[in-house]
């Protein structure tokens, strides 16, 4: 212990320096320690994508929810859109000044498209469209509302799919008949063959080329009013619809859709006559006379009380007629046949003769008598033997072997 304080006089000024040294060292390396813990770290970029994303996916799922929550008395609003919403943006104008009213009646499945007229109110009628509102449990509502949102595809609360979607009351929407996905062969056949009749969950349901047409022609803020007559579907009466053959190759289509890859484009309305020579009895009605064609629509189901025929024909008189048989199908598709028939009289067939049973001669021999009869033949000079054996009632003749 002595020598260690011996040793701290004699080198004091080297401890002092070691020391000074020391503090020093110290105080920059925790002020270089300081300074690097408050410098800012890098962005990890992955990390806040992964944040954002969470969010997004959160934010998505209680929209979803909610649409879907709220939409459980109107299952066809939307709960997701297409990026591709109105392709183009449109000037808004009150109602008033816009070109079109859209009148819906309810009780007949008709759509009504009124402009207006010289004194700038909408009585002129333009196009009417066959539709299908609300089923039972699920009425589309009355009264008077605008349009607004617009989507190109949309899904709806049901999880299907619909075109050219237009929003006229919270969740109330024109819109297509559903698909099962936004590609266009997926249509539900079986909905769209219900045009006309109420089947949707509250929308209005529409052809695709009518939905489209609304789309494109009717600007946001258009006036929409529901209302219902049963006495009238509207001033241009409402439009057939066609119906898809559920064993079609094409049942995915909508036949309207003006999309070039419809399938649907490559068939036309058809009259076909089903045997190469026509012929009607005199008398026949004019049904009897189309039953001898063939006359379809675009979807091949037969149409014949769509006909037309022009041209000079009687059917109550005999005789050869040429005529044109024209048909236009429920999407405008038309098709005609020049042809010939003829009305002919009606085959008379006369009833088969019934032999009565010989009956045998009484016992008592009647005086002899031979009587020849010899028939000649028109055309040849072989002379016929007529056997009289069994002849009708009436007849007196017997045959010359027979002897009484």
């Amino acid at each position: 212990m002595e020598n260690f304080k011996k040793f701290m006089v004699r080198n004091r000024h080297l401890v002092a320096l070691t020391v000074g040294v020391s503090v020093i060292l110290i105080v920059f390396f925790s002020t270089l320690a300081i300074v690097l813990l408050d410098k800012p770290k890098p962005k990890d970029n992955s990390s806040n994508y992964t944040n954002v994303k969470s969010e997004e996916r959160t934010t998505t799922s209680q929209r979803e929810s909610s649409d879907f929550n709220s939409a459980t008395t109107n299952p066809e609003s939307i709960i997701d859109a297409s990026t591709e919403a109105t392709t183009e943006v449109r000037e808004t104008l009150p109602s008033d000044q816009l070109p079109y009213l859209i009148m819906v009646n309810r009780a007949m499945n008709c759509v009504t498209v009124y402009t207006k007229d010289s004194t700038g109110q909408f009585t002129v009628p333009v196009k009417a469209m066959t539709c299908s509102v609300g089923r039972e449990g699920h009425d589309t509502p009355l009264g008077t509302y605008v349009t607004s949102d617009q989507f190109i595809w949309a899904v709806m609360a049901d999880y299907t799919r619909a075109q050219y979607v237009y929003r006229f009351k919270g969740p109330y929407l024109f819109h297509s008949v559903p698909y099962l996905s936004t590609s266009k062969d997926s249509l539900e056949t079986e909905e769209f063959n219900k045009l006309g009749n109420p089947a949707s969950l509250g929308c209005v349901r529409l052809s695709a080329i009518d939905a489209k047409w609304i789309y494109e022609n009717c600007d946001v803020n258009t006036t929409v009013i529901l209302y219902d007559d049963e006495s009238s579907p509207g001033p241009l009466g409402k439009p057939d619809t066609i119906k898809i053959p559920l064993d079609s190759p094409y049942k995915g289509w909508d036949p309207t859709d003006p999309d070039p890859a419809n399938p649907w484009h490559n068939f036309t309305a058809r009259i076909a006559a089903r045997e190469k020579t026509i012929k009607v009895t005199k008398g026949s009605s004019l049904e009897t006379l189309l039953e001898k064609y063939k006359i379809t629509d675009t979807c091949g189901n037969e149409i014949p009380e769509k006909a037309k025929i022009e041209g000079n024909y009687n059917l109550n008189i005999v005789g050869n007629y040429t005529i044109t048989i024209k048909v236009t199908d429920a999407i405008g598709k038309s098709a005609s046949l020049e042809t010939t028939f003829s009305v002919v009289e009606k085959q008379i067939t006369e009833p088969a003769t019934t032999e009565k049973p010989t009956t045998a001669a009484p016992t008592t021999v009647a005086p002899t008598t031979t009587k020849s009869t010899t028939t000649t033949a028109p055309a040849t000079s072989e002379t016929t033997t007529e056997d009289l054996s069994t002849t009708t009632e009436d007849s007196d003749t017997t045959a010359d072997s027979q002897t009484d």
